[in-house]
């Protein structure tokens, strides 16, 4: 992946983390292709001038991973003519994890105490790892659903399009052949 370069985001004015996964080269030498598979934060406050911008792309299937509550926190999404919402509600591993608790809970001189000592680094692997476990059967539909024939151009986001579309979007790559 080391000439791999994202080339420079559009200017959205409401979607944000926006991330065209195509230009990595695979183990064999091929390129995954440009447009075709696109991952962003939500889409529930996308301006007009974003769905055109998304529009651009020939959207297929946009899946959202956001729970019911993230979407009526945020907006249902804005989408471009011609693509249709995939569901595939997984919890948001920030919202409720102890380390949000234990850093809004406690007084910032605490901080040090709490997460030193390499214990920030063991909560994180400790969060990572529960995000495979618990969703498992989402990603793997996800998978199922972006490999048929009329998936792509295709578009994957969470709420900030990090937690659980970057998890994604690495599996996608992997999958792909992507080192």
């Amino acid at each position: 992946m080391g000439e791999y370069r994202n080339p420079p985001p559009h200017r959205f004015e409401q979607v944000f983390n926006f991330r065209d996964l195509g230009g990595h080269t695979t183990r064999d030498g091929r390129r995954v292709a440009r447009g075709r598979l696109l991952r962003s934060g939500h889409l529930g406050r996308a301006s007009e001038g974003d769905v055109a911008i998304l529009g651009r792309y020939g959207l297929r299937r946009v899946f959202d991973f956001r729970t019911t509550s993230d979407i009526e926190e945020e907006g249902a999404d804005r989408l471009p003519p011609g693509a249709s919402n995939v569901r595939l509600p997984m919890p948001d591993p920030a919202k409720g994890a102890d380390i949000r608790r234990l850093m809004t809970e406690n007084p910032p001189e605490k901080l040090p105490e709490i997460f030193g000592g390499g214990r920030a680094e063991a909560m994180m692997r400790a969060s990572a790892a529960g995000l495979v476990r618990e969703r498992r059967e989402p990603y793997a539909l996800f998978l199922r659903e972006l490999a048929k024939d009329d998936a792509c151009p295709a578009l994957f986001h969470c709420s900030a399009g990090k937690d659980r579309a970057g998890w994604a979007g690495s599996v996608v790559l992997l999958s792909l052949g992507v080192p």
